[in-house]
């Protein structure tokens, strides 16, 4: 009995030691090759669906003065916002900003 515990003990030991850990790659930018060969590795299919394209992002609020102070969560929640919601409520979440500047951006961010 004492031998068959450890004969089942080595199989299993055994195939949880032959399993590559698992890796979720989200980042589209990151190059998932490097990993491949000690990871199980699997990319996200839709990269930043939630998130906007950091490209179109920068250029949409490029000038924008209160924008330079801002950490990239802010500047993602405000260009969410920017396209999502109305200028009164933008105006009302973002007193900083003229009403004119919040329809200027709004017409320039696609």
């Amino acid at each position: 009995m004492k031998h068959l515990f450890y004969i089942m003990m080595f199989c299993f030991m055994s195939l949880a030691l032959a399993q590559k850990p698992k890796v979720l790659i989200v980042d589209p930018e990151i190059d998932a090759n490097p990993f491949k060969k000690d990871y199980d590795v699997e990319t996200a299919t839709k990269p930043y669906s939630h998130l906007p394209n950091k490209k179109q992002r920068d250029a949409c609020l490029l000038g924008l003065k209160q924008a330079n102070n801002w950490d990239e969560l802010d500047k993602d929640i405000f260009y969410k916002r920017l396209k999502s919601r109305s200028l009164a409520d933008l105006k009302h979440k973002y007193s900083s900003f003229s009403d004119q500047e919040l329809k200027e951006l709004s017409e320039k961010c696609p």
